[in-house]
């Protein structure tokens, strides 16, 4: 998969820009998540 010009950030997305949410779905507070998709896109698919 290639980056296009429509994407909304400029640049790939680091580990650091995913870190806090999978920090949260690894945590209490993420518990209640159960077999969704979260997509850490940078706003490309919204």
């Amino acid at each position: 998969m290639g980056l296009s010009t429509g994407d909304a950030h400029p640049r790939p997305g680091r580990p650091e820009d995913i870190a806090g949410t999978i920090a949260y779905a690894a945590s209490a507070e993420g518990a209640y998540l159960n077999g969704v998709e979260v997509r850490v896109d940078g706003g490309s698919h919204s």
